[in-house]
């Protein structure tokens, strides 16, 4: 089903009409300039929608963050740049110190510990059934979004689950505990006899659940469980990052991570796994001969 479409006030909606004005003077094609149009109008939609200050630097982090998963580095710097460029035609100033929104740092990756998806299961358990599900097989699997919108009724053969994989990763059964198998059980229950193929459903609208209702619902019990401002940018991809570091520091080999989680390339349990400096420092400190001489 789509979007439903986001009117804006007048005032905004003058201002990017002057700002595509403003674009047809430079040597854009049009195709870009219509992408920028388009972006910035998507933006300010959101803006309107949450009841956000667009000119604010933290109503951009809010778009990006609500986002996530579709922004790459290429993209995020597009956005930054269209939007920056968007701030100065129509005279507002530019909230950030940089042009370029920074992805791919530390920071920007972030992964949850085993305790805080612990955290996150238990909030998820009390707000509900659909949260419940969706969050135990994030922590169990380390399912993307976009694998968890694609799961169908009939994926879910007890005690097995099947997953589509996304990013040309390899599609596979998984088999689930008995806990799990209960949620989603509970879940199917609470949505009542729906017709619907998809598994997990939109709330107010129906039809497969999207990829932006699966965010807000993630960010719902992050904020229930406080960890939403400890951590702004950590999404779904903070289960997967925080599953494979943690069944890394518990002996499962690169090789096996690589065919429990879908990857076709070895590499990518490298992307993932995530070393807590603390941690390494202890560990290197117990074997260094140095360190075991004491002198």
């Amino acid at each position: 089903m789509p979007r439903r479409e986001v009117i804006l006030p007048p005032e905004l909606d003058e201002l990017v009409s002057e700002y595509e004005a403003r674009l047809r003077g430079t040597r854009m094609s049009q195709l870009y300039r219509d992408y920028a149009v388009r972006m910035v109008r998507k933006y300010l939609a959101f803006c309107v929608e949450n009841g956000l200050d667009p000119r604010k630097a933290q109503s951009i982090m809010e778009y990006q963050n609500d986002m996530e998963g579709v922004w790459a580095a290429t993209s995020a710097r597009t956005f930054a740049y269209v939007l920056s460029g968007f701030f100065k035609k129509v005279g507002w100033p530019w909230p950030l110190e940089r042009k370029e929104i920074p992805r791919g740092r530390p920071h920007r990756r972030p992964f949850y510990t085993e305790e805080e998806m612990e955290l996150l299961l238990e909030t998820a358990k009390r707000m509900g059934p659909k949260e419940y599900a969706i969050v135990r097989l994030a922590r169990l699997l380390g399912l993307r979004r976009i694998e968890i919108r694609m799961l169908n009724v009939e994926d879910y053969q007890p005690p097995h689950l099947y997953i589509r994989a996304a990013k040309h990763g390899v599609s596979r059964w998984r088999r689930l505990d008995e806990e799990t198998c209960r949620a989603i059980e509970e879940y199917l229950k609470w949505r009542g006899k729906r017709k619907e193929r998809a598994l997990f459903l939109s709330g107010r609208r129906g039809g497969r659940i999207t990829l932006r209702s699966l965010t807000r619902l993630l960010n719902r019990v992050r904020k229930e469980a406080g960890l939403y401002e400890k951590k702004p940018w950590a999404g779904f991809h903070a289960f997967r990052r925080g599953l494979v570091t943690e069944l890394h520091k518990l002996g499962v080999s690169e090789k096996e991570l690589q065919e429990w989680m879908g990857w076709q390339t070895p590499f990518m349990p490298h992307e993932y796994i995530r070393l807590v400096p603390t941690e390494v420092e202890e560990k290197i400190t117990k074997v260094h001969p140095i360190y075991r001489r004491g002198g």
